[in-house]
């Protein structure tokens, strides 16, 4: 994973990204290449594996690190080359400018725990595309994992997992250990998703009929596939305090209809719209949308649409919000 490519011809030192790890050549050696390395490397495998797994939170998707050794001054200095597939990336000079600094960011950190005898931590899960589980719900529950290992120091900082490996455990390298833990915690966000895992305090818990699973985080102990199919993103949506759209009957008499029951309401292209405060609420709400769809809603009404809501609302008459154009106040009567 961290093999590097040598290239002992002398390079212009300002198109490169240099990191302050080399290998110092022996001035009595007769081939640079020939030489074992390794013995004067003032860096480690590992070092360039947490280089490498924590630069790419600064990358983009498809993109990858690649290590590069060049001669500099009597050394095989490492160097950075990044490559969209397998093709090399023409950085601009503020891309360099930035990588520049988080390499040195990164690397300074690495030789600190060094010089500590401690081993790095290097990036072991930020986000992955491939499970199926959306960025924003693995960004917001990854802190709140309890993910328990006897094979690596784990701290989580800004959504983003790392962790501090040793170079053998139990006959397995770090590598191993790595992908081991890695698979761990897509397994626990999966199972977090499945069960519908959120943070949570006492008064969201009741709200919405949660129990607690640790400390920080609750699921629910309801399941209403036909109107909440997606748990975890219908409580992704209640903790963001977003509002909840249910498809309905896009004619102004099925409008008319709810808003005799639903008193303000609110719709949008077909789609009632609502932000509510419990979960209770939000059944409630539901099964009269339901029981109202197997009713007469053919009849004729009148409108009068305003730009703000009257003092004074006619009799028989009900009013309701559309969430378009200047004028969203409508007055409704059959």
């Amino acid at each position: 994973m961290n093999q590097i490519d040598d290239m002992p011809s002398q390079p212009n030192i300002d198109e490169l990204l240099l990191t302050p790890f080399f290998n110092q050549i022996d001035e009595n050696s007769t081939s640079i290449l020939a030489q074992d390395e390794e013995l004067i490397a003032n860096y480690t495998s590992y070092d360039l594996f947490c280089l490498k797994t924590r630069l790419l939170l600064f990358l983009k998707e498809d993109e990858m690190v690649q290590f590069k050794k060049v001669l500099l001054n009597n050394r095989m200095v490492v160097t950075i080359k990044i490559l969209d597939g397998s093709i090399e990336r023409n950085l601009t000079p503020n891309e360099k400018e930035q990588l520049k600094g988080y390499i040195n960011e990164i690397t300074e950190e690495i030789i600190i725990s060094n010089g500590r005898k401690e081993r790095s931590y290097c990036l072991l899960y930020y986000y992955n595309t491939s499970i199926n589980i959306p960025e924003e719900y693995q960004q917001l529950i990854l802190p709140y994992l309890e993910i328990e290992t006897d094979t690596a120091k784990i701290k989580i900082r800004n959504s983003q997992v790392f962790a501090s490996i040793p170079e053998t455990y139990n006959f397995k390298n770090y590598q191993e250990i790595y992908e081991e833990l890695n698979i761990k915690i897509v397994t626990m966000l999966k199972n977090a998703y499945k069960e519908g895992y959120i943070p949570c305090d006492q008064n969201f818990k009741g709200n919405w009929e949660l129990v607690q699973v640790n400390k920080n985080t609750c699921k629910p102990n309801w399941n209403y596939p036909s109107f909440i199919p997606d748990k975890s993103k219908f409580l992704f949506d209640r903790y963001n305090n977003f509002k909840i759209n249910i498809r309905i009957p896009d004619n102004q008499s099925f409008y008319h209809l709810v808003a005799k029951h639903i008193n303000p309401v609110t719709f949008i292209s077909g789609y009632l719209q609502f932000l509510p405060n419990n979960i209770n609420e939000v059944r409630q709400i539901y099964t009269l949308v339901e029981y109202l769809k197997t009713q007469d809603y053919s009849f004729k009404v009148s409108i009068n649409r305003l730009p703000y809501k009257p003092k004074k609302i006619p009799e028989n008459c009900v009013i309701y919000t559309l969430n378009e154009g200047l004028f969203p106040v409508v007055i409704s009567t059959k």
